[in-house]
């Protein structure tokens, strides 16, 4: 599963993807509807998620690697 970060949202980057991943293509926000999603819960729902890739631009916040327990 690949998981968009809500900033790559809109600019047909799903639709790109698709072309060459056939697997579930989500935005993060997908992951817990009708709540707001900061930063710090990111990493907490990677966890619950089958095998995700998240892939965003914001390098400032998702720099360091957290533990995967």
């Amino acid at each position: 599963m690949i998981i968009l970060d809500e900033h790559l949202q809109g600019i047909s980057l799903e639709a790109a993807i698709s072309h060459w991943y056939r697997g579930r293509i989500v935005v993060v926000k997908q992951l817990r509807p009708g709540t707001i999603i900061k930063d710090d819960a990111i990493p907490i729902l990677l966890r619950q998620a089958k095998q995700p890739t998240f892939v965003t631009i914001n390098y400032t916040d998702f720099w360091r690697r957290v533990s995967a327990e």
